[in-house]
């Protein structure tokens, strides 16, 4: 009885973690897209700024 409960404990705890794992790695790769969003942003205001300057 005891290890049945805690294979159970054990597998909704693994199920847990994949879960977890999912979502962080969903949120990484947000992250990670909207870094190079911003780098592109950044890339464009200093290029603007530089071409302004420009004779």
């Amino acid at each position: 009885m005891e290890s049945a409960f805690a294979e159970m404990v054990a597998a909704m705890s693994q199920i847990q973690h994949k879960k977890q794992w999912g979502t962080a790695i969903k949120e990484r790769d947000k992250l990670t897209k909207r870094e190079s969003e911003l780098q592109t942003i950044q890339r464009k205001l200093y290029e603007d700024k530089h071409s302004v300057n420009k004779p």
